[in-house]
């Protein structure tokens, strides 16, 4: 569904140019019954498997993914900051022609769709060639009056706007490169009907434009066929040995990059198994499977959130449900604190800040203090965390002062 339904902008530009082509003609009336007749025919699949199949789907996963708050903010974009938002993520964003690096061995292995990359003054200059050609190739098919290759060439704008306005809380503004595959062959076209209108004028200063057009768009396609062909290289093997897709699956856990593979599947294979399914929920906190998917790929680490909410549930274990064990969830919270202290790496301020954020439940909120004094004694966080230190009660007249424990302290009290 999330690809298919990006064919709704590509159907109503291309039927509008059709129809500003033809409406100096005879028969529009026909015209305007034999496109919407069949529009419908050829879409007579797709519209069943739409009602029939995606619409809940659709409804429940990807504008909501089961998140109200996500789904609201979806639905109140306006065009304007969808459009504002996706200028500003333009370096970011993945342009066929100009790939520069990637954590390669990782993507494979995890099998995502969107890859980091450094933008280089080279990229630059590649998009404004590619777009001074795109442009001028939809100015020349307006003066001809040749409506509906003019909707052909606007595709990429009008595509783009769409999928920007509509796409899912995750990944927005950065759209991976299987929302733009609609787009590729509208923009060589432009680019190349521009060119060529140019080579063809009459006019010597023009036929010079485009000459040098045509000539730095060369340069870009060889480029990209250079930087392309260095993929069809044998990866090395050896920084991708540590890393284990299989057993990341398994763990529930994605989201894991190449230099942090080694300790995520250390983590993933206790040595001791008695609560394997535990340290698998811990880790999973951490590196998520779903969320926050393509922010946690980007090369920054202050750009790729931190799980929020950690430990916010009831542990559950009511009902029909077997009772939940004390140490079922100290194996939980201390393999959570042992993957923040990974993703975290050196930077011991990030590891604190990220753990001062978690939330705890009241049923978590004892154990998390424990595995933290036990583990973490030296943390302190601020008083608007909910781990902040305890404040001292005031006690009744008479009544014998008692000091509450706070994260980081030593004592019985907390150990029990």
């Amino acid at each position: 569904m999330y690809v298919t339904y990006l064919a709704v902008p590509a159907v109503l530009i291309l039927s509008l140019g059709a129809l500003l082509e033809s409406r100096s003609e005879e028969g529009l009336v026909r015209r305007v019954r034999d496109l919407a007749l069949g529009g419908f025919l050829g879409f007579l699949p797709w519209i069943l498997g739409l009602v029939v199949l995606d619409l809940p789907y659709l409804d429940a996963t990807i504008h909501s993914s089961a998140n109200p708050s996500e789904a609201a903010e979806v639905h109140s974009r306006s065009l304007l900051s969808a459009a504002t938002a996706g200028l500003g993520a333009l370096s970011h964003n993945l342009w066929p022609w100009t790939i520069s690096h990637a954590d390669a061995a990782a993507y494979a292995a995890a099998e995502p769709d969107i890859l980091d990359y450094t933008t280089t003054a080279r990229e630059w200059a590649s998009r404004a060639l590619i777009n001074v050609a795109a442009l001028v190739g939809i100015v020349v098919a307006l003066r001809r009056r040749a409506f509906l290759l003019a909707a052909f060439l606007l595709l990429p704008a009008a595509h783009h706007l769409f999928v920007l306005r509509t796409a899912n809380q995750p990944g927005w503004p950065l759209l991976p490169h299987r929302y733009l595959v609609l787009v590729f062959p509208a923009i060589v076209a432009a680019a190349a009907y521009g060119t060529a209108a140019l080579l063809g004028d009459s006019r010597l200063a023009v036929k010079r434009a485009g000459q040098v057009l045509a000539a730095g768009l060369a340069l870009v396609a060889l480029a990209g066929v250079g930087s392309h062909l260095a993929w069809l290289e044998a990866p090395s093997l050896e920084p991708s040995s540590a890393y284990r897709a299989d057993l990341y699956r398994a763990a529930n856990s994605a989201q894991v990059r190449l230099h942090d593979a080694a300790g995520v599947a250390a983590l993933a294979q206790p040595h001791d198994p008695t609560y394997q399914q535990e340290v698998w929920q811990g880790l999973a906190r951490v590196y998520p499977p779903i969320a926050d998917y393509y922010l946690l790929f980007r090369e920054d680490p202050d750009q790729r959130p931190y799980p929020g909410g950690m430990f916010a549930e009831d542990p559950g274990g009511g009902g029909d449900q077997a009772p939940i064990e004390p140490e079922q969830l100290r194996v939980q919270v201390r393999t959570a604190l042992a993957a923040t202290t990974l993703r975290a790496g050196d930077d011991i301020a990030r590891r604190d800040r990220w753990i001062c954020s978690w939330t705890p439940s009241a049923a978590f909120l004892p154990v998390v203090r424990s595995v933290l004094a036990e583990q973490l004694p030296p943390l302190r966080c601020p008083e608007t965390s909910a781990l902040a230190p305890v404040v001292q009660q005031q006690p009744e007249v008479g009544a014998p002062l008692q000091q509450q424990p706070e994260v980081g302290a030593q004592g019985s009290e907390l150990s029990e």
